[in-house]
């Protein structure tokens, strides 16, 4: 058992919650961190147990970021790559990439994430005031 992962949102870091008992993989706010990889170390070392134990059950990740740098671009490549290795212990991993419909540039980044990656993202707009 991993005990969940929160760290709130602040105006320059996003929301993290990750909670493998309760299904809820989260990433969601402003991320522009002056330093990327201090701040998502703790879901780095999260993500690398989620990795050695794996999950009876899918892991769906749900990114909603409103703005993100490129520290931040590593960094979320670095842990995702991680999340998934829990493939190989036969866990179905998912990527579902929340974007402000008018925010094409938000698009293509997770677009590019995806291809890096090699795993197809599901994208999901929504209007301004539903964030």
């Amino acid at each position: 058992m991993i005990p969940p992962l929160h760290i709130p949102e602040t105006r320059s870091t996003p929301e993290i919650h990750f909670d493998a008992d309760n299904d809820i993989y989260l990433i969601r706010g402003r991320s522009i961190p002056p330093d990327a990889s201090s701040f998502f170390y703790p879901l780095d070392k999260w993500v690398e147990a989620l990795a050695a134990t794996g999950s009876a059950r899918p892991v769906n990740i749900r990114i909603r970021l409103e703005h993100l740098n490129t520290g931040t671009i590593r960094s979320l490549l670095t842990i995702f790559s991680k999340l998934l290795r829990v493939r190989e212990k036969g866990t179905q991993v998912n990527f579902e990439w929340y974007y402000n419909e008018e925010d094409e540039d938000l698009v293509d980044k997770g677009e590019e994430m995806s291809l890096i990656l090699d795993v197809p993202f599901r994208y999901i707009s929504f209007a301004e005031g539903d964030y």
